[in-house]
Formats: C-alpha cells, structure tokens, sequence
C-alpha cells in the first residue's frame, strides 16, 4: 500500500485495511512498511479494495494457480460525492462500531 507523498515519491501506507473479494472474501491489513500477504486463494478473478483514512484504492487481480503475484496498491484521496454516500455511511458505520469496542473493553 502506497501513496505520493508531497514531494511525488511513494510513501508506505501502514495499517490500511485490505478487503479481497471474488470466490472467497479474505480481510486483512498492511504492515508496518505498507505490506499485505493473503494465502491459499483459489485461482480467479477477485477485487482488491483498500481504505486508510481519507485514502481510498479498489483494484482487480488474476490469481493464478501456483504462483504468487505482486501487486502495488496505489491508495487516492477518497471521494465523498454526498454526505449521504455509501462510502461515507460505511466509514461512520465503522468508527461507531470501533468506538463501541474501545467503551466497552
């Protein structure tokens, strides 16, 4: 996970969560310099879209049987067209439900 920093030169996106969706549906999150690995796919097509705050990155991939594959995620400033979105909505959905762990813990 990348963006450009200021300066034009990718900067690694820590802790960005990362959704696989095709014959299966896998989540995860980057590591410390922007990684992310997921194993054991079935071969296919599936999406990988990526959210950070403000950032935003949704992206197709061939997974191939037998092989492993690179691929850079190039993360965008996220567009809220409305305040009503889909997108907006999803993100207050999670901050509520983040907010709800962290009061009861």
């Amino acid at each position: 996970m990348f963006t450009k920093g200021a300066n034009g030169e990718p900067a690694v996106l820590p802790g960005a969560r990362i959704v696989l969706r095709g014959l299966i549906t896998k989540e995860t999150e980057s590591d410390t310099q922007g990684a992310f690995a997921i194993d054991g796919l079935p071969p296919g097509t599936y999406e990988i879209e990526a959210n950070a705050p403000g950032l935003y990155a949704a992206l197709a991939v061939e997974v191939r049987a037998g092989t492993s594959s690179t691929v850079p995620v190039e993360m965008h400033v996220a567009a809220v067209t409305s305040p009503t979105s889909p997108q907006l909505t999803r993100l207050k959905a999670m901050d509520c439900a983040f907010s709800r762990k962290v009061h009861h813990a």
